[in-house]
């Protein structure tokens, strides 16, 4: 008798226990798949022309010896944006967007300064990996390989980085061009 009891008892919180934990589960709010993160937008920064004092020279000065020279204003000034100070101090020439001619507009203003101060051109460069490369295949048959399958901006030897071993007798190349081209070319 007793031991029919407590079989009878221990069923019920059996039973119990099963049908709070059903209706739990009914209450319950679903979980949802987590959403696939967002693909990071890639800033681009203009394009600019850094100028360096070489001595006790002032950005004042630098400027006063630009605006100075009108061939140099005919060229530079259609092409520049904004005009600021970096936080090491130097001189920034920040370029519109469609300015194309970034490295030639730096050596102008590298040759107007002098000694005075050095120019020198920044552009937004990407970085590209390309793998499974024959171990036989050169920097320089790389570079005009890629310059003739890729179009108007042909890169020189001097954008190829890295060319590295990789597994099986195959290389791994790593390259920093100017130009980004869209998936599949």
């Amino acid at each position: 008798m007793i031991r029919t009891v407590l079989f009878s008892l221990i069923i019920v919180v059996i039973a119990t226990v099963i049908s709070r934990q059903q209706r739990l589960d009914r209450h319950a709010p679903r979980q949802q798949p987590k959403p696939r993160p967002a693909q990071r937008r890639v800033h681009h920064r203009p394009d600019a022309i850094v100028i360096k004092a070489k001595d006790a020279t002032t950005n004042a000065d630098i400027l006063r010896t630009l605006k100075s020279d009108a061939a140099l204003q005919r060229s530079v000034r259609s092409s520049v944006q904004n005009i600021r100070r970096s936080g090491a101090g130097a001189l920034v020439l920040q370029l519109r967007k469609g300015v194309e001619n970034a490295p030639s507009l730096g050596a102008e203003v590298d040759k107007v300064l002098g000694d005075v101060a050095t120019a020198s051109a920044i552009q937004h460069t990407s970085m590209v990996e390309i793998r499974d490369l024959d171990e036989c295949d050169t920097r320089t048959e790389i570079a005009e390989e890629l310059a003739r399958s890729l179009g108007p901006p042909h890169l020189n030897e001097g954008v190829v980085k890295t060319l590295r071993k990789a597994y099986a007798e195959r290389r791994r190349l790593s390259l920093r061009c100017r130009k980004t081209w869209p998936p599949g070319r």
